[in-house]
């Protein structure tokens, strides 16, 4: 027979795995909605680029990239799946922990920090951004370094963090320890390996601000700032931020010859591409 003091701890293991399960639920949701309009918008763009080319491509064409794309986004799907349901949980343990456990992606967030602003503070000004679109985000840096090397980054970023923790003492703050130098050598090494995806940057732009507002956390309709979307405008300013450091190493002659010489030619045209672009 259960003794009287075990019987709280069983509801509140219930209550958490209730939690869970509705978190998890509505990520699931999110996600069909998300695969569903990237589709959509794929799909688009392809019929609007067969009008333009004159029928260049035909209907079985765009059947066939259709269902390939359909493929994809069931991985596309897994990944926000586990970003959202991951950030909902953390949020759900602590404040604390969930630095712990998602270390890598609070020093990536804190590149653009400053812009994320109360939705009340929203109107009219399109450099700022609400807290709402961080499930797109951490969707859109898993989807651009890919699930293995994601993991590899957390880890990276979780013993950083433990090892500057030690080190500061109480008087670490992610905002110092995101400052120090491995922590610096960690964004840009990851800056560098998402530029891959940024050959074509007004394109990539356009598929952020699609993925961001396709996994927009609502609002209710009277709510100040819930008609708010992520804008390009919105989108050119967090890039600018998340290569901060790739942007200031490229313009410095010294680290850009040692960039040079590690990366090769073909990179460094790619990202002499991204910096211009973002200005």
């Amino acid at each position: 027979m259960a003794t009287p003091s075990n019987q709280p701890r069983s509801e509140m293991e219930a209550a958490v795995g209730r939690r869970e399960r509705e978190a998890d639920a509505a990520a699931a949701a999110c996600a069909d909605d998300l695969a569903s309009l990237m589709e959509e918008k794929f799909m688009g763009l392809l019929r609007a680029r067969l009008a333009r080319n004159g029928g260049s491509l035909d209907e079985t064409d765009l059947a066939d990239l259709g269902a390939e794309f359909r493929a994809q986004a069931e991985e596309i799907k897994d990944i926000f799946l586990e970003a959202v349901a991951a950030h909902a949980r953390a949020h759900e343990q602590g404040r604390e922990q969930g630095e712990r456990l998602h270390a890598f992606q609070r020093l990536m967030v804190q590149r653009f920090e400053g812009r994320l602003v109360p939705d009340k503070d929203l109107d009219g000004t399109p450099e700022l951004m609400s807290r709402r679109i961080l499930p797109g985000f951490f969707s859109a840096l898993a989807l651009m370094l890919g699930k293995d090397d994601m993991a590899r980054y957390q880890s990276r970023a979780d013993e950083l963090a433990e090892r500057v923790r030690r080190r500061m003492g109480d008087a670490f703050t992610w905002r110092e320890g995101g400052r120090t130098k491995e922590a610096r050598l960690l964004t840009l090494s990851a800056e560098v390996h998402m530029s891959h995806h940024f050959a074509n940057v007004e394109k990539r732009i356009d598929w952020l601000v699609a993925l961001v507002n396709g996994s927009l956390i609502p609002l209710d309709p009277g709510r100040p700032g819930a008609s708010w979307r992520f804008t390009d405008t919105a989108a050119r300013h967090l890039l600018r931020d998340l290569f901060s450091d790739l942007r200031r190493n490229m313009n410095n002659a010294e680290t850009r010859a040692a960039m040079a010489k590690r990366f090769g030619p073909e990179s460094m045209a790619r990202l002499e591409n991204l910096v211009r672009a973002l200005g």
